[in-house]
């Protein structure tokens, strides 16, 4: 069992045949100092958003980034959690390498869309990472080469450091629709240059709207006034 959380954790019973286990009811300490992972160790994750105090609305990002050293032979990397905002994983993720503390780490890099829901404090809870790391010194209770073959290897595990925005509330003085984006450009296509409408006559009108920084559900219908 890997708890991916402290507090009070309940096991179901379980039917084995005919039998059937007692109900269990584990109490999970929080993690001691130092289990969330650094720099030179086999796995730690780094998290950072782009702006701290983002309007509500306005779409942040959150960048985590799993760093780990060769050896892995797989693991489970959790999203990240915030009660108050909205989390969309963005695109696919960035690999590359890199080097910190000396070591030669494999980078996985990802990007969230992070929408507050409400002014005020939110935390973003910062994800687990749970993995297996080969043993490169096999397995010590046994001279069996099977053994070391086929050793699962060693748990490795890394959290990422929460995060606390502070969501600024819409300006009382922000148009309608609210569109906290980095650029929003209106565009329309009318009659060709040269050409005259004529009464009774019907032609295409098309309107658009452009912006860069939030979802398209977001965004209004253009109407005509």
């Amino acid at each position: 069992l890997r708890p991916k959380r402290a507090g009070d954790l309940a096991i179901p019973p379980l039917k084995v045949g005919g039998a059937q286990t007692q109900a269990l009811l584990l109490h999970v300490a929080p993690a001691p100092v130092g289990a969330q992972g650094n720099a030179g160790d086999d796995a730690f994750l780094e998290a950072g958003v782009d702006s701290p105090s983002p309007y509500v609305g306005q779409q942040d990002v959150y960048t985590l980034r799993l760093f780990y050293a060769p050896g892995l032979t797989g693991g489970q990397l959790d999203d990240p959690q915030a009660d108050g905002a909205q989390l969309v994983h963005l695109n696919g993720d960035t690999r590359y390498q890199t080097q910190r503390e000396g070591r030669t780490y494999q980078v996985v890099e990802r990007h969230y869309a992070l929408i507050p829901q409400h002014a005020g404090r939110i935390v973003i809870r910062g994800p687990t990472f749970l993995g297996q790391m080969l043993d490169s010194n096999g397995n010590p209770g046994s001279n069996d080469p099977f053994d070391r073959f086929f050793d699962d290897g060693k748990p490795v595990q890394a959290r990422a450091d929460d995060i606390t925005l502070d969501a600024r509330a819409i300006p009382v003085n922000a148009g309608t629709p609210w569109l906290p984006a980095q650029s929003v450009q209106l565009q329309w296509q009318g009659p060709a240059a040269g050409a005259r409408p004529e009464a009774g006559v019907p032609f295409d009108l098309t309107l658009g709207i452009d912006a860069t920084g939030q979802p398209a559900d977001r965004l209004p219908q253009p109407e005509l006034p």
